[in-house]
């Protein structure tokens, strides 16, 4: 249920937008640049970590 939840969560924040997110963030300001970069860092390592839940799970 929270592998579920959590999968949800990433399509509801446009986690397929981040890539163009970046590319602004690349021509913006260096505060900008260093959050856009942390958030985008974040959301990539949780995901990774509900996919391997997700493996487990399954597995």
């Amino acid at each position: 249920m929270l592998t579920l939840f959590l999968l949800s969560h990433f399509i509801a924040i446009g986690y397929y937008s981040f890539p163009g997110l970046l590319r602004i963030a690349e021509s913006s300001t260096p505060l900008f640049r260093s959050v856009t970069r942390y958030i985008v860092l974040g959301h990539r390592t949780a995901f990774i970590s509900v996919i391997l839940l997700a493996y487990h799970i399954v597995v």
